[in-house]
């Protein structure tokens, strides 16, 4: 999600449609907007990357548990059905 703000927001060195580099000037970077979550959300989200970690990649649950936590994030950002797409379309 930060990176679609990014593209969106930054400063693009060279011509972006050939391969421009973004510039993370920290007047821009300090304007990501990163919601705070609550308590128990964090618990929960560090549970887990917990998980993930301790699997090393390896696993059936993996693929279950970055989903949860992309619900979890997408929930604190307040993302739409719709916007969730867009958003998993962009990551490919």
């Amino acid at each position: 999600m930060v990176w679609i703000y990014a593209k969106e927001n930054l400063t693009v060195l060279g011509d972006a449609e050939k391969g421009g580099q973004l510039r993370f000037f920290t007047q821009f970077v300090e304007r990501i907007p990163i919601p705070r979550a609550p308590d128990s959300e964090r618990s929960a989200i560090s549970a887990l990357v917990e998980k993930c970690l301790s699997a090393r990649g390896q696993g059936a649950g993996i693929a279950e548990w970055e989903a949860e936590m992309n619900e979890c994030v997408a929930r604190l950002y307040g993302l739409t059905p719709e916007e969730i797409k867009i958003v998993e379309g962009s990551a490919k």
